[in-house]
This record gives structure tokens, sequence and C-alpha cells, in this order.
């Protein structure tokens, strides 16, 4: 199911929800797209290779590029999507080392890189601001914009260092990620994790660090607290039962974990309506007459 959260010239921003119980889908891109995963899991594979997509995730497609979707781990997704005309294209990404100079109309040198830390919750409260408001096109204008090319400018570094490993070691990282987006709540031990794909868990481990830059228990944990704030910001009001749904401890050990992530504690992540919690440094104004 496809909303449009905002519309302007040259611009557009949907809300889109799928179950994953559909059939593996062909899809056709009619502009450029940037797409923020804003839960759950699917893979995509295009003529420029194939990737699999979770909450710690960005894609960016080129106008008329063609991919098919599949949901292997069977949990459906929900994605923000951001899409342009060539002219604010042009103007947004000019100085990102992401595109590719030569090839204007297939500019994105990488079909999918990380979602840097902050950008996810950024996104979430971006597009509650838009529903709130009427879709307002100025907004959308105004702070898409920047949240965009802050994606763009941070999110090669954690793409270089996965491009440099092998495709077997790709392989095991990408099935790790399965794993956990199948069973996000499950206390799953290294060992269980390592069997079904034949190698030694802490082989696993190391190579799951080396590919994602993090470990799994940390990147595990970091899928359960962008659930969470993607569910409080939706209005969940039981927080223990959200953080035992998400495989915390116990109340406890969710509000913790939260407030060292997110800087404040669920339950005021529930109801807040300002800005978005976590935002790009912004440098200092100076004093009048300041030199």
């Amino acid at each position: 199911m496809v909303t449009t959260l905002a519309a302007a010239p040259g611009l557009r921003v949907e809300d889109y929800r799928c179950d994953g119980r559909s059939a593996n889908t062909d899809e056709r891109i009619d502009g450029f797209e940037l797409v923020f995963v804003r839960r759950g899991a699917f893979q995509v594979e295009s003529a420029r290779g194939r990737a699999l997509a979770d909450a710690q995730s960005m894609l960016l497609f080129h106008r008329g590029e063609q991919f098919r979707v599949t949901h292997p781990a069977n949990c459906g997704d929900h994605c923000l999507i951001v899409g342009f005309d060539e002219s604010l294209l042009a103007d947004l990404f000019s100085r990102t080392p992401l595109l590719d100079d030569g090839r204007p109309e297939a500019p994105f040198a990488a079909l999918h890189v990380a979602c840097p830390p902050g950008l996810h919750a950024a996104a979430l409260r971006l597009a509650k601001r838009l529903v709130a408001q009427g879709g307002d096109p100025l907004l959308a204008a105004e702070e898409l914009a920047p949240l965009v090319a802050r994606a763009l400018e941070t999110a090669p570094v954690a793409e270089s260092a996965s491009r440099r490993e092998s495709a077997e070691a790709s392989d095991l990282a990408e099935a790790v990620r399965l794993a956990l987006a199948r069973r996000l709540g499950d206390r799953l031990p290294l060992a269980e994790l390592a069997a079904p794909l034949g190698v030694s868990p802490y082989h696993l481990a190391r190579v799951f660090r080396r590919q994602t830059g993090t470990s799994i228990h940390q990147y595990r944990l970091e899928l359960r607290l962008r659930e969470a704030f993607g569910r409080l910001l939706a209005g969940e009001r039981d927080l223990t039962g959200l953080a035992l749904d998400l495989g915390f401890a116990d109340h406890a050990h969710f509000t913790n974990a939260f407030r060292r992530r997110f800087g404040l504690p669920p339950s005021r992540a529930r109801g807040e309506r300002r800005q978005a919690i976590v935002s790009a440094p912004r440098p200092r104004r100076r004093p009048p007459g300041a030199a």
C-alpha cells in the first residue's frame, strides 16, 4: 500500500507498506528515488546487483531502473520513499561521492548503502510531521533536502568497507541479517546462527564485524531500537509489552538502552512532537559584530 505524504514540483514523499505475503514482484522506477527502510526486511535485485535491505539500510534507484523484490525473511516491510526529478537531483546531490558524474542518467554509484545512526530516527520523525501538517510541500522541500543530502554524504564510508569483502563473506553477513529480521525478538545464541551456515561461531562473528563495522549483538540491538522508535511514534502505549516483544529482559533494560541511543526515555519519544530527535550538527551563530 502506498500513501502520498507530500508532493511538490519535482518532489514526492510516500509511505510504502508491504505485508510480505505477496508473490515476488517486478517493479520499475519512474523517477530518481531514495528509500529509507523503516521496518522489516526484503531483498532487491537489479542489473546493478543484489541487496538485502533492513532498517539499517537505504536504497538508491535510477530513473527507469527495473528491479525485483522478494521477501526471504517473511516479515514484510515499511519504507519511506523520497522521489526527485532531474533538476532537484542535480541541486541536492551535486557534491556527494555517491554520484557518478559521467553518467547523469544513472548517477548513483551504489544500489544499497548503510543508513547512518540518527538518520533513521530523523526520517521517521519527518514523516510524522508531514502527516501532522497535511503534507505541507514547503516543509517537505525545506527539510527533506538536507536530510537526504546528509544521508548521501555520510553513507560511502560503510559502503566502501563492505565492497572490499569477498562474495562469501557478504553472503554470510546477509544470512545473519536475515536471521535477525525473522527472529528479532528472540535470544539467538551465536552457535545457532553459525551452525546452518557451516562456519564456526567465532569466524561468523569476525566476518560480520568486518562487513558491517559492528558486532552481531550491536546490530541486533540497533534494529530493535529502531523498531521500538517506529512503534512508539505510531502510538504504542504498552512499554513493558513492547520491551518483551523485542527481546529486552525487562522494562528497565529497554528504557536504559533507549535512553542511551536516543537521549530520552521511551515515554517521551511516544509523545514527542517537536523537531527531529537526531539532526545534523549545525554551526553556532556568531554574535553581532563578531569577527
